[in-house]
């Protein structure tokens, strides 16, 4: 850590805190896994599975639990060798080699599947700062304290008419959408950022921000892909977030949530990403972190698809 600097860690804890990944099947196997299900048609004896989407979640259950009895009750492994060589490798490796697990899922998703985390108002929030303690487990729907009242961007019309605590706010957003233009897709003079983004004022200044959110690298990849796949998982314990600063303010606090997140998990959430002083925390680490299953396999086409990311 450079001199004067001061070293935070935000811990966020839960029995399950949910996560959702994103990523693809490599396109070695997306033919393979087709060519399988055209198969059936002629001998129903090669496979079970009901579609693609079936098929490929029986096979990454398997690599995730070990346990290949299951999927060999779906496909016959044996008599794919011929026309699928690159799916046939494929199980036999995940069943037979010595990888860890994290091996066995680059062996055909790409890339690997970072989790995005859903943390929720009854997970627990505690914050040191040079190994003193600043928040102790408090529940994050108390620590944040949002106001229900939130601000529709799209729905200002003239920034003279706020109050003087609602203008700071506004500001205060349009720097971060400024600095996270690039990175998570917020242009605040874009006319779809404005329509669909909401900020809340939170207890001590904080600030939660509610949009469609479209880091780059995620949307290019649902764009360009049809064999998009959304992965489940959960942490079991906690989220250490990391970070160093001159000074720790908590109104540099930043939480931002997808505003589609109840695609997938109705619980109510309050953030997926955590930022300060308008930066994304970048390092953090987990107690352990079980992927779970696979939610969707295929294209991404709903409203807006090409500027912020589907789950």
């Amino acid at each position: 850590m450079a001199e004067g600097m001061l070293d935070v860690k935000i811990t966020i804890q839960g029995r399950r805190i949910t996560t959702f990944s994103l990523a693809c099947l490599d396109d070695k196997y997306v033919e393979d896994i087709k060519k399988v299900l055209k198969m059936k048609e002629e001998n129903y004896k090669i496979t079970n599975a009901r579609d693609e989407f079936d098929l490929l979640w029986s096979i990454f259950d398997a690599t995730i639990t070990e346990d290949f009895d299951e999927l060999k009750s779906k496909i016959d492994i044996d008599k794919i060798e011929g026309n699928c060589p690159n799916l046939y490798q494929l199980l036999n490796n995940l069943e037979n080699s010595d990888w860890g697990e994290s091996d066995k899922i680059e062996a055909f998703i790409t890339p690997y599947p970072e989790p995005i985390i859903f943390m929720e108002p009854g997970h627990l929030i505690s914050i040191t700062v040079d190994g003193e303690t600043k928040v102790d487990k408090q529940p994050l729907g108390e620590f944040l304290n949002i106001n229900d009242e939130g601000i529709e961007l799209g729905e200002i019309e003239d920034e003279e008419d706020l109050d003087l605590e609602n203008s700071v706010l506004v500001q205060k957003a349009k720097e971060f959408c400024n600095a996270q233009e690039e990175i998570l897709g917020l242009d605040p003079e874009d006319e779809w950022v404005k329509a669909y983004t909401t900020i809340y004022k939170c207890n001590n200044g904080m600030m939660l921000l509610n949009s469609f959110l479209g880091p780059s690298e995620l949307v290019k990849m649902q764009k360009n892909n049809k064999n998009n796949i959304t992965i489940e998982g959960e942490v079991n314990g906690y989220v250490n977030y990391y970070l160093s600063a001159k000074k720790f303010d908590l109104d540099k606090l930043t939480f931002v949530r997808y505003r589609n997140h109840s695609e997938w998990l109705e619980d109510d959430i309050v953030g997926n990403y955590l930022c300060f002083d308008n930066k994304m925390i970048e390092e953090y680490d987990f107690d352990q972190h079980n992927f779970f299953q696979i939610r969707h396999y295929g294209p991404c086409h709903v409203m807006g698809s090409d500027k912020h990311v589907v789950f």
